[in-house]
């Protein structure tokens, strides 16, 4: 498995509600080492909307900030996105049943957010695969091979040989 700090999704911030350098008066700049610029915001009154809730963890060390309407970390914003991690892999083993397959699915509709270009799903494995899909129709994907079904090429290694890489805005 990739270390956490790999895995992240980037979302951009749309241009008419670009970070200010700083927070709202009266309202915490900063949740642990993360700086915390309007529109984004801890606490009532101190967010643009809902869509620029950070809620603060101060029950780590140190604390954590979750973008409140996807319960997603942010470890990053800056003026142009807000990057934030994806602390799983999605994954599914053979013989399961439909049911206990495992998706993810994120739904950015009616937010100012959209998916970076930054973005790319993997798939790693033998005869696996990513599909994207808008629920009904699926609009792309790729598929991973092996000559050999115990050689993945091993993790983070991607020359086609075992895994399969798809951008999310082609097809």
């Amino acid at each position: 498995m990739l270390p956490l700090q790999l895995i992240s999704i980037f979302l951009l911030v749309s241009p008419l509600f670009s970070a200010a350098p700083i927070a709202k008066l009266g309202c915490l700049d900063r949740c642990g080492d993360l700086p915390i610029p309007y529109p984004f915001g801890v606490g009532s009154d101190c967010f643009l909307d809902s869509y620029f809730n950070i809620d603060c963890n101060t029950s780590t060390h140190p604390p954590k900030a979750y973008l409140s309407i996807i319960n997603k970390q942010v470890i990053e914003i800056n003026q142009t996105y807000i990057r934030l991690l994806n602390p799983y892999m999605i994954s599914a083993c053979y013989g399961l049943s439909v049911n206990d397959q495992h998706s993810l699915s994120v739904n950015l509709s009616g937010t100012p957010y959209t998916f970076s270009y930054e973005n790319v799903l993997t798939a790693i494995g033998c005869d696996d695969m990513v599909l994207r899909s808008n629920g009904s129709s699926v609009f792309g994907g790729c598929s991973a091979f092996c000559a050999d079904k115990n050689d993945t090429g091993g993790v983070g290694y991607c020359p086609y040989h075992g895994c399969c890489q798809d951008n999310m805005f082609e097809g």
